[in-house]
C-alpha cells in the first residue's frame, strides 16, 4: 500500500483562480505470480535464468482532490474523487541474472515484461455530478530490479536460504483511465450519469455528449527498497 499526499501554493481550474489546491492519493496492489525458470552458468562467476509466467492481479486507486478560492475569486469549487479498480490476469517473460562476487554474496538483477487482459470499474464524483464505466481491455506492464544477495545451503543442499535487498520500480502502461467534464456541462442536481459497457473504452462515456467530455489516459509507476527471504527445499 502506497500513499501520496501533495499540495500547490496555487492553480486554475475551469477558469477560476484556485488559492489552495491539496490531493491524496491512495492505492493498493495485489499480485500473484505463477513462474518456471531454468538456471544456466555462462561462466563460473555469472548465472542466467529466462523465466516465463502467469499473473493474477488487483489494483485499486483513490485520488481526493480539494480546492478553495480566494475571497471575491469566484464560485466555490467542490471536491474532486477518482477511483479505478482493476482485476486482471495475463503472462509474462522475463529474464534474472547473478554475478557472484566473493563466498555467499552476489549482485542480482531481473527484468520481465508482460501483458494482461482485465476489467476496469471507474467511477468520479465532480462536485454533484457522478458518473461511471466499466470495461475490458488488454494492458502491458514492465518491471526491473537490482541489488545484493546472500545466500547458503544446508543439509547437504537439501535447504536453502537467500536474503535479498535491492531496488524495485514497476510500470503499468495506461494504468490511469480517468475523464474530464467541461465546467460548462451541468447536469441536473440530484441525477448521476451512469455508464455501462464492457466492449470499448471509447464507447464507455457514451451517455455523455462527446462535447463535454475528454479522456485521460497515463502510466501508473511505483519504485522502493524492497528486502526479500526465500526458502528452498
Amino acid at each position: 500500500m502506497l500513499f501520496l499526499a501533495s499540495r500547490y501554493p496555487s492553480a486554475s481550474i475551469g477558469g477560476a483562480n484556485v488559492s489552495v489546491l491539496d490531493s491524496f492519493w491512495k492505492m493498493t496492489t495485489d499480485i500473484i505470480d505463477f513462474s518456471w525458470s531454468r538456471s544456466q552458468w555462462l561462466s563460473k562467476y555469472v548465472e542466467t535464468a529466462p523465466r516465463v509466467g502467469l499473473r493474477l492481479g488487483r489494483i485499486e486507486q483513490e485520488w481526493r482532490i480539494t480546492t478553495s478560492v480566494p475571497s471575491g475569486g469566484g464560485p466555490a469549487l467542490g471536491g474532486t474523487t477518482l477511483e479505478s479498480t482493476f482485476k486482471g490476469a495475463g503472462a509474462f517473460f522475463g529474464f534474472d541474472t547473478l554475478w557472484h562476487i566473493c563466498g555467499s554474496f552476489g549482485l542480482y538483477s531481473h527484468v520481465a515484461l508482460g501483458s494482461w487482459y482485465g476489467r476496469f470499474d471507474v467511477e468520479q464524483r465532480e462536485g454533484s455530478q457522478l458518473f461511471f464505466a466499466d470495461f475490458y481491455t488488454l494492458r502491458s506492464f514492465m518491471e526491473n530490479d537490482f541489488g545484493l544477495k546472500w545466500s547458503a545451503q544446508f543439509c547437504d543442499g537439501s535447504y536453502g536460504l537467500f536474503l535479498s535487498v535491492g531496488w524495485e520500480t514497476h510500470i503499468f502502461y495506461d494504468q490511469n483511465p480517468f475523464y474530464t467534464i467541461a465546467p460548462i456541462y451541468k447536469p441536473v442536481v440530484g441525477t448521476a450519469t451512469v455508464v455501462d459497457t464492457d466492449s470499448k473504452e471509447e464507447q464507455a462515456l457514451a451517455a455523455v455528449p462527446a462535447e463535454y467530455v475528454a479522456p485521460r489516459r497515463g502510466d501508473l509507476a511505483t519504485q522502493g527498497l524492497v528486502v526479500k527471504a526465500h526458502v528452498l527445499f
